[in-house]
């Protein structure tokens, strides 16, 4: 193996594993078992050649990304994309970065981009079949997949049920306005959720104790209207 891979295995590893295990022993035992890594991957090629997905683990592996993603912390995954990260990529769990991205995005879908301009497919699908535009909690981001291809025709139902049961008014009419086809089902869906919601705020108005009870009853009646709202705009969908 060659010096500058010897010391690119060094640093990372032992970087990782101070942090891991904390002590000499770990970060001697890390650092051969990277020799051992590199060699049998590059064959004592130059670090400078493409690196490959197994090599990119050594400085930064898809569940720091992943991790990075749900902190928000954007400089982690344009770093990890920089250096020639797979935007594709699973972590360990199955679960796509661009889902991580979608679904921790809370309207600020920065992260989810920066995935799709580096060429990450906005239909890919997780260990349990689902894309990733199921899991949008917020217009923003759901217009972002939408523009980069999402396919409303395969998989704008789910997301038209997701953003139902949120009660979500701006991304069901998006949808609506986007040509997801509306049926009655999605009608009840709805309507179920308002009822439930009007339920549950009369129940707590008459068994308030106090303020807070009051409180509590007023944000399931704002939350049952916003599923009226949808069941409003559904219905005028279908006429």
């Amino acid at each position: 193996m060659s010096f500058p891979v010897r010391a690119l295995a060094h640093v990372a590893w032992s970087e990782h594993s101070s942090r891991q295990h904390g002590n000499r022993v770990a970060n001697v035992c890390h650092v051969l078992a990277a020799f051992a890594i590199v060699t049998s991957l590059t064959g004592g090629c130059d670090v400078k050649q493409p690196q490959t997905s197994r090599t990119r683990a050594l400085w930064s592996s898809v569940d720091d990304v992943s991790r990075a993603i749900r902190e928000g912390r954007d400089s982690v995954v344009s770093s990890y994309l920089q250096s020639g990260g797979d935007p594709n990529a699973l972590d360990s769990s199955g679960t796509p970065l661009l889902h991580r991205a979608v679904y921790y995005a809370y309207a600020r879908p920065s992260i989810a981009q920066s995935l799709l301009a580096a060429g990450c497919d906005v239909n890919l699908l997780d260990s349990n079949g689902q894309p990733a535009i199921s899991l949008a909690r917020d217009a923003a981001t759901l217009t972002l997949l939408i523009d980069n291809g999402a396919d409303l025709e395969q998989d704008g139902r789910s997301a038209m049920q997701r953003a139902i049961r949120d009660g979500r008014t701006f991304s069901v009419e998006l949808l609506v306005d986007r040509g997801v086809q509306v049926d009655l089902q999605m009608v009840s869906q709805a309507r179920s959720h308002y009822e439930k919601q009007l339920d549950e705020a009369e129940r707590m108005t008459w068994r308030a104790s106090d303020m807070g009870d009051i409180e509590r009853a007023k944000i399931k009646l704002a939350r049952a209207e916003s599923y009226k709202i949808i069941i409003d705009m559904l219905e005028a969908a279908m006429r």
